[in-house]
């Protein structure tokens, strides 16, 4: 099976550094040629099947690159990392390594612990590699969700920086599995 991820493109909230778990915004206009683009970039990519969040930011950003040529499934394991009461905030102290810290597992302030969200992103694969190993996936999901999905498939020990992982709005990540 070969993964494509695609993070959803550029949103408001991005453009002001802001923490953006569940709150339902969608992608700009900057976002709207983000996708374009990367529509363009995986044309050839022969795609089977979209998966994505069910948040309108990824949903839009599915859209766009499909053009409904292919299934579209929402997943909610899909979903961006809940960040609680810094829902909204800028990127700053507060949220710090420590929130990526596997072995730590923190969650204050309301955040969804890292194990969590690995948990689910790990449940995700593994109905991915049961359902779909002779297809061609692509998946729009959100940045720690994808961060976590990287790590599930490559490995990490308590010795992983997870944030060395930089899944940028432009980026498309490829895998075999």
């Amino acid at each position: 099976m070969k993964i494509y991820i695609v993070r959803h493109r550029q949103t408001k909230s991005n453009v002001g550094n802001k923490l953006l778990g569940g709150t339902d915004e969608d992608i700009n206009d900057v976002g709207k040629l983000q996708a374009k683009k990367a529509k363009e970039i995986l044309r050839n990519a022969k795609i089977d099947i979209y998966f994505t969040s069910p948040l309108k930011r990824t949903k839009h950003t599915a859209s766009i690159i499909c053009e409904d040529n292919v299934p579209i499934i929402i997943d909610e394991r899909l979903e961006e990392r809940g960040f609680g009461v810094l829902e909204g905030g800028a990127h700053n102290g507060k949220y710090t390594h420590d929130f990526w810290d596997f072995y730590l597992n923190k969650n204050e302030y309301g955040v969804e612990p890292l194990q969590c969200l690995f948990s689910r992103t790990k449940s995700f694969l593994e109905y991915l590699k049961k359902n779909y190993m002779d297809k061609n996936v692509l998946i729009v999901s959100h940045a720690a969700t994808i961060r976590a999905i990287h790590f599930n498939i490559i490995g990490f020990n308590k010795n992983t920086n997870m944030l060395s992982f930089i899944p940028d709005n432009g980026k498309i990540f490829e895998y075999d599995i």
